[in-house]
């Protein structure tokens, strides 16, 4: 039975060991879709489309 104890120690650190990585591999996913959206955010409110400025000019018209 006591064999059997120490070789569950092994099979404990692989495991241990195999969960770390998935962590640490669903951590750098993580951050990689935080920077994405942060990229995307910063470039959908960057970006104007085109007939934004001819919809204020219209209203500027409109009101004068």
């Amino acid at each position: 039975m006591a064999a059997l104890g120490n070789r569950d120690v092994p099979v404990a650190r692989l495991v241990r060991d195999l969960a770390l990585r998935g962590a640490r591999a669903l951590e750098g996913e993580e951050a990689e879709l935080r920077q994405r959206r942060r990229a995307f955010a910063e470039r959908i409110t960057s970006e104007r489309p085109p007939w934004d400025q001819e919809v204020l000019d219209h209203v500027e018209d409109l009101s004068a």
